[in-house]
């Protein structure tokens, strides 16, 4: 599934510095990056066309698919768990609302999704991901507490993809 994911992303940032070679230093790595949390590195800027830059660019992009996958199962064991399902009547709002993003075409969109049954696994799974996301903040206990800096200084570092184990 990461290596789905990788190449997803991979794919995308080759495209994204094809089409605009000059921007792609630039904007190196690309929103997918930014969208994770990840800090885009000026390493991943190839600005000598070096192997060791795209390197770092793989590895980079690597940690963001593991994000990824690892946040997508999260979401549907928590969706599973708590019995959390997609309606056809959700799923028929999302292809309404595609059809209306196309306006003139929208007999050909309603008929694609009618002739590829799989296409509906992409307008599902973020309606599946926004309700398991809903949940989740429904059950969340906010609350406000005052500390000190020193204790807010003494917290420990949450663990995540910048704490790498030495």
């Amino acid at each position: 599934m990461v290596d789905m994911e990788f190449d997803n992303i991979w794919r995308q940032y080759q495209a994204q510095k094809v089409s605009t070679p000059q921007d792609a230093a630039i904007d190196a790595p690309p929103a997918a990056a930014e969208e994770s949390g990840a800090d885009p590195s000026p390493a991943a800027a190839e600005p000598d066309g070096s192997g060791e830059s795209e390197e770092a660019s793989k590895a980079e992009f690597r940690k963001i698919a593991e994000r990824r996958v690892r946040l997508g199962l999260l979401l549907a064991e928590v969706g599973r768990r708590n019995n959390i399902t997609v309606t056809p009547d959700e799923v028929n709002q999302a292809i309404t609302r595609e059809a209306r993003r196309h306006p003139g075409y929208e007999r050909q969109v309603l008929d694609f999704y009618r002739q590829n049954p799989g296409a509906i696994d992409t307008l599902r799974a973020p309606i599946f991901e926004d309700k398991v996301i809903d949940f989740i903040v429904e059950l969340a206990k906010i609350g406000e507490r005052k500390i000190t800096p020193e204790e807010l200084l003494a917290m420990p570092e949450p663990a995540g993809e910048d704490a790498a184990p030495g």
